[in-house]
């Protein structure tokens, strides 16, 4: 493990708002309204450096449906250089062991936490990002930072946040796939002829049980319900290695149901067979971005013709159809994902402290995620974590 980042100097008040601050030649203050920044983030959204969880679609929903139950309180910061807004940092304060923490806004839940800015804006200040970091946290209050599922880089470019003295590596990486112009040629070239002549077959002994269809409804109210069926699947799936979903919790499933009404941001596609519905996956799509949500599919009599891998291989076609030239499979590394030869992005955490009294959580929190990148990075451990999970949820 690393050491914690330290700075222990006076912290600022807690209701602190516009000031004087600066970082690297840029004005920082802080904003209390989400929509006073509708512009300025739309127009360095459209600058391609961002992921979904960062556009502002997806915050705004977030703030609205999910964050106080999340146990965030939402707080901005802005980076002003010559009077233009140059970067946004979207962030929240949580209490953990009644110690203000510093995060990403929806790091809980999202895959990727980071700042919103044009690709290359931190590169070219040439400031300390931790600096910038300590500097945000004093403004907002906070003893701790703890940024989460960090990107080493994104779309070609290193991310400063995710390096420095308090980062360490997470327990996953995360897994993207650059589709290009050309999908046949791509698709022809990540899979053996044997490989898809047995995906077809299986697609073939599948029809024999009923019409197979891949279906990718425009209708509010069927995507809703796609989603509905794929929360019960992933919470019964989860359950037999004594795993909850996430997706369980009320105020995330209004988050997607809220995000189900916007037809070219959100997709979820199913496989049926006859009127069985087999296999479902849930995709957000963002500045040419194709990124899943996750996966679900039945068990039993279809898993023979495996629904999953074949419902993926329609997803990631229809992605490139819809425009997208990229599409991002998330963290974790799972036997579906490493079939496509995709890139392998590091996701790191960091943790930075700012007074005597919070050394113990910041040392909880980094020991944390120490000790889960040790266990899933492991076969063996994980494994063995596995079965004592089954044998709870068998028990």
């Amino acid at each position: 493990m690393t050491m914690i980042a330290l700075d222990l100097g006076t912290s600022v008040a807690a209701d602190a708002t516009v000031s004087n601050a600066t970082w690297a030649g840029h004005a920082v203050h802080r904003v209390s309204s989400l929509e006073s920044l509708a512009a300025d983030w739309n127009r360095l959204e459209a600058g391609g450096g961002t992921t979904v969880f960062q556009s502002y679609a997806y915050i705004r929903t977030w703030v609205a449906l999910a964050a106080a139950g999340q146990g965030e309180t939402p707080v901005y910061f802005v980076g002003s250089r010559d009077g233009v807004v140059r970067f946004i940092l979207p962030m929240a304060i949580a209490r953990r062991a009644g110690v203000s923490v510093l995060g990403w806004l929806g790091q809980a839940h999202a895959n990727y936490g980071m700042p919103v800015a044009e690709p290359g804006t931190f590169a070219a200040a040439g400031g300390d990002v931790d600096d910038l970091l300590r500097l945000v946290a004093r403004l907002a209050g906070a003893a701790v930072v703890h940024l989460d599922r960090q990107p080493e880089e994104w779309r070609g470019l290193a991310n400063p946040f995710a390096i420095g003295a308090g980062s360490q590596a997470s327990a996953n990486d995360t897994f993207v796939l650059e589709l290009g112009d050309d999908y046949p040629a791509l698709h022809g070239s990540l899979f053996s002829s044997r490989t898809l002549s047995t995906l077809k077959r299986k697609q073939r002994k599948m029809a024999e049980v009923g019409p197979v269809a891949f279906n990718q409804p425009a209708d509010v109210a069927r995507r809703r319900d796609i989603f509905d069926w794929f929360c019960v699947e992933k919470r019964e799936q989860l359950a037999r290695t004594g795993r909850g979903s996430a997706f369980d919790d009320p105020e995330i499933q209004s988050l997607y149901k809220a995000m189900a009404a916007d037809a070219a941001g959100f997709q979820a596609d199913e496989l049926k067979v006859g009127d069985d519905r087999v296999a479902v996956g849930l995709t957000a799509y963002h500045a040419g971005v194709a990124t899943l949500i996750n996966t679900a599919h039945v068990g039993g009599t279809y898993a023979r013709f495996s629904p999953g891998t074949l419902l993926m291989h329609h997803m990631v076609e229809t992605a490139h159809a819809k425009g997208a030239r990229i599409y991002d499979f998330g963290p974790g590394e799972l036997p579906y994902k490493l079939e496509w030869s995709p890139k392998v992005i590091g996701l790191r955490s960091t943790t930075i402290v700012l007074s005597w009294a919070s050394l113990p959580l910041a040392a909880l929190l980094r020991g944390k995620t120490w000790a889960k990148r040790v266990v899933k990075r492991n076969p063996k451990l994980m494994t063995l974590v596995t079965r004592l999970r089954s044998g709870r949820a068998a028990s």
